[in-house]
């Protein structure tokens, strides 16, 4: 055979085998794509979003209410211990009131330096001096019996306290009101789905994913700041309603 023949024979055979190694490659790693997508729709069908929101309102059977006790004095000790007692007779009168030790809690303590800027009026420089220290004790407590929030809040500040913040009337089982406006916001959803779907001649299908954002809304007493002379009587208080809210998103596939 001639030589040039033998080449170009030789050169045939090593495309059909490097085309055959590719297409056997190509065919196993079709198969590899096709096992991890057994169960699975080939073709997503065509789909809706929806949102449906709702909000119920449940009267609060909770008050709690965050006390602080603010004490300042020319050294740290001095500053705690006046702190100390003004604390404790806060918690003192709380109890006496008939609140349970264990609604009512510490959340937070602090001790900061008091500073001032002084000039030198030698040499016209001016500096950073301590001149004393302030001590706060936050105590936060709830309130069973709604109807004594105000007597409590105007007696905490006789006994000792001269901050009151972060009043919040709450409801102790939300849950329970959360899931009938959960029930109510899918209903809402799931019809407007329904009247989309009937406007483009189409049909419902399964539910291909579900998201929900909650909240609410809580009456919120604005921020005091009360000396004890300033609360000879009782401060008026008002719970009001809660409103608590549900927003949930769908999505339906339709056909």
């Amino acid at each position: 055979m001639d030589k040039k023949l033998k080449n170009a024979v030789l050169i045939v055979g090593i495309v059909l085998l490097v085309s055959l190694t590719v297409l056997v490659n190509v065919i196993i790693s079709n198969q590899s794509l096709k096992s991890n997508f057994i169960g699975l729709d080939s073709q997503r069908l065509p789909s809706i979003q929806v949102s449906g929101e709702a909000s119920v309102y449940a009267a609060p059977d909770t008050a709690r209410i965050s006390f602080s006790v603010i004490t300042e004095s020319e050294d740290t000790a001095g500053a705690i211990t006046e702190n100390n007692r003004k604390t404790g007779a806060v918690i003192d009168y709380l109890k006496e009131e008939g609140i349970e030790e264990k609604n009512i809690r510490t959340s937070g303590f602090s001790l900061r330096p008091l500073q001032q800027r002084k000039r030198d009026p030698h040499t016209g420089l001016s500096k950073t001096e301590i001149y004393g220290y302030r001590a706060t004790n936050t105590v936060e407590v709830e309130v069973k019996d709604l109807e004594k929030t105000g007597t409590i809040t105007g007696g905490a500040v006789r006994a000792g306290a001269n901050s009151v913040r972060g009043l919040l009337f709450i409801v102790s089982n939300e849950e329970e009101f959360k899931k009938q406006a959960r029930e109510k916001a899918v209903n809402r959803a799931r019809e407007m789905a329904q009247e989309i779907a009937l406007s483009l001649d189409a049909s419902l299908g399964r539910i291909i994913s579900f998201s929900e954002d909650r909240g609410f809304r809580a009456p919120m007493a604005r921020h005091l700041m009360m000396e004890a002379a300033d609360t000879a009587y009782e401060v008026p208080m008002e719970p009001g309603e809660n409103e608590i809210k549900v927003r949930v998103s769908l999505e339906y596939e339709i056909r």
